[in-house]
């Protein structure tokens, strides 16, 4: 037998108590939410003040890598080898081949994110080191010998002697993705998420930074490759430093100063046929002694042969034949001294070798 309200006596309290119910938790869910913001806002000003957006010299402070005196108090470094045993012991072999450099020796250097490694070749390729540094990706190894390597799981760039002892490391590095150096000891780190290169000297001072937006250049997003060559103008010789742009798919040539100087290649456009001296994704850039842009594509898996000065298309390769040479996810070359291109082939787990093309 059902309910019924008295005569008179309507249901109108029991909607109304239903509606403050509702009103009630609606007003929860908003203080709820306000509180969540603040939360929010509290984390997004502790990761700002941790990761400035415009780096200056104290942002970039140099640490000494030593167990008693870690890079960053919440993060210490990697367990150093027990003592008489060498840094630079093989343990372990390529699987993931990211970044690659050459040595004024002749050494090449490649980073393996996966196994956590620096791994030491020979000119010929023969593995004699490796350096166990967590997650690394950016390599540079100066006259001396000393390697940097930039590590992403820390956030910093560490350098390390020819031996493998650590040296200081650089922090506030937020993807320290790519590096060169020029022949006066700078470093220069392509920070893929700040969108900037940053510039250090042999100290690991901060220097410059290059590549923001100003009035006459529109600045780079995510700078994932940066080379330096030098080039003779009237019998001067001058540096330059390449950057690729792969949020732009082109290359931006800068002087060591970070003056803009020109800007090469460009999207292609969908559906077209029209690819050459144009990117879909850029991914590295290297300069040969002729000073002609080797400009690698990791969509279009080819390397682009351009002038150096105008962007014209010379070349590519490998060619779609060639089977021997075939890429899978490359994300990295080199040219070494006699005229070797050296390509990280990340997908075969393997380092190709080609001759630069005449």
């Amino acid at each position: 037998m059902s309910k019924r309200a008295p005569p008179g006596f309507h249901a109108r309290p029991r909607r109304l108590q239903g509606r403050l119910a509702l009103l009630a938790g609606a007003t929860a869910l908003i203080l709820l939410s306000v509180a969540s913001a603040g939360n929010d806002k509290q984390k997004q000003k502790k990761e700002k003040k941790a990761h400035p957006e415009h780096p200056q010299h104290p942002d970039h402070p140099v640490h000494p890598l030593h167990p008693e005196h870690p890079a960053h108090p919440h993060d210490p470094p990697d367990e150093p080898p027990p003592p008489g045993e060498d840094p630079l012991k093989v343990e372990h072999g390529l699987t993931q081949p990211v970044r690659i450099c050459t040595g004024a020796d002749g050494k090449v250097f490649v980073s393996d994110a996966k196994v956590g490694s620096v791994f030491i070749y020979t000119k010929d390729l023969v593995l004699t080191g490796e350096l166990k540094v967590g997650r690394p990706i950016g390599v540079a190894v100066d006259g001396d010998g000393r390697i940097y390597v930039g590590n992403r799981a820390k956030e910093q760039v560490e350098v390390y002697d020819a031996k493998g002892a650590p040296l200081f490391s650089i922090a506030n590095i937020v993807m320290p993705n790519d590096m060169a150096m020029d022949r006066d000891g700078y470093l220069y780190v392509a920070d893929s998420r700040r969108n900037e290169v940053l510039v250090f000297d042999s100290q690991g001072a901060w220097a410059r930074t290059i590549g923001k937006a100003d009035e006459s250049f529109g600045g780079v997003v995510f700078p994932c490759s940066v080379t330096v060559a030098y080039r003779t103008v009237n019998d001067v010789e001058t540096g330059e430093l390449y950057v690729a742009d792969q949020g732009h798919a082109q290359v931006h040539v800068f002087d060591l100063s970070g003056g803009h100087l020109r800007t090469l290649g460009g999207k292609i456009p969908a559906w077209s046929k029209d690819w050459q001296g144009k990117f879909t994704r850029i991914q590295s850039v290297a300069v040969d002694a002729q000073g002609r842009l080797h400009a690698l594509d990791i969509f279009l898996l080819r390397i682009q042969v351009l002038d150096g000065l105008t962007g014209d298309f010379v070349s590519a390769y490998p060619a779609a034949d060639d089977t021997a040479h075939h890429l899978r996810t490359p994300l990295d070359h080199a040219i070494t001294a006699d005229g070797k291109v050296l390509v990280t082939n990340s997908g075969l787990r393997r380092i190709e070798v080609f001759t630069v093309p005449d």
